[in-house]
C-alpha cells in the first residue's frame, strides 16, 4: 500500500470536509455521465456480498466493501470479486464519519464506476465523483430498472455538459429523474448508454 498517496488524499479530503462544515456535506464538483465514465478505470455490475470496518492506525477507520461481479461493463478485472476501500466507519469503539459519504449497503445490486487507481490503492472514496459513480438496480414489474445513489428513478442520461462550478448533490448533471408515472430506464438501456461513451 502507498501510505504517502493515502495520507495526501486524506489531507485533501479533510480539507474538503472542513471547508464544507456549514453545508453538512463534502464539496465534490458535479460532472456529467460521460465524464464520470471516462474517469473510471473499471465499471461493473455487481452485488454487495460483505461489508467490514477496521481500525488501521490509532484513529484511522476504513470500511471494506466486497462485491460479487456480475458483469464488467468497462475496463478489465480478473476474477468474480472485488473489494473497494472507503474512508470512515466504526470499528473497535472508534467512529470516523466523512460528510457526504454514501456506502453501498449489504445485498444491494448496482453499477459501480471505480476511479483510476482505486481498484488497487487506498483513497477516501473509490468511486468516480463519489455518489455520481454509484447506481442502484431495482426490480420492477417491467424488469430491472435504474436508480441514482440518492434513490431517484432515472429516466435518461442526456449529453449535456456539467457547469464548471456546480457542486454535486450525489447525481450527475445530465440525469433526468422520473416524475409522475414515467418509467425508469432499464438496466439494458443504461448499459447501452454507457457503451455510447467514447
Amino acid at each position: 500500500m502507498n501510505f504517502t498517496h493515502f495520507y495526501k488524499q486524506l489531507i485533501i479530503g479533510l480539507g474538503l470536509l472542513l471547508g464544507a462544515v456549514g453545508a453538512q456535506a463534502t464539496s465534490i464538483i458535479q460532472q456529467n455521465f460521460d465524464q464520470v465514465a471516462k474517469a473510471s478505470e473499471l465499471v461493473f455490475e455487481g452485488e454487495v456480498s460483505g461489508i467490514e470496518s477496521r481500525l488501521e492506525g490509532p484513529r484511522m477507520v476504513v470500511t471494506y466493501v466486497h462485491f460479487d461481479i456480475i458483469e464488467v461493463l468497462r475496463g478489465r478485472h480478473e476474477g468474480k470479486r472485488i473489494t473497494l476501500k472507503y474512508l470512515g466507519g466504526r470499528a473497535e469503539g472508534k467512529t470516523l464519519k466523512v460528510a457526504g459519504m454514501g456506502l453501498p449497503k449489504y445485498g444491494e445490486h448496482g453499477v459501480y464506476f471505480v476511479r483510476q487507481g482505486q481498484a488497487q490503492q487506498a483513497g477516501i472514496h473509490p468511486l468516480s465523483g463519489w455518489g455520481q459513480g454509484h447506481y442502484l438496480v431495482k426490480r420492477s414489474a417491467k424488469g430491472r430498472a435504474m436508480y441514482s445513489s440518492q434513490g431517484r428513478a432515472i429516466v435518461s442520461l442526456g449529453k449535456s455538459a456539467a457547469s464548471k462550478h456546480a457542486l454535486s448533490h450525489g447525481e450527475v448533471a445530465n440525469l433526468n429523474a422520473a416524475t409522475g408515472t414515467q418509467r425508469p430506464m432499464s438496466l439494458q438501456a443504461f448499459k447501452a448508454r454507457l457503451k455510447s461513451v467514447d
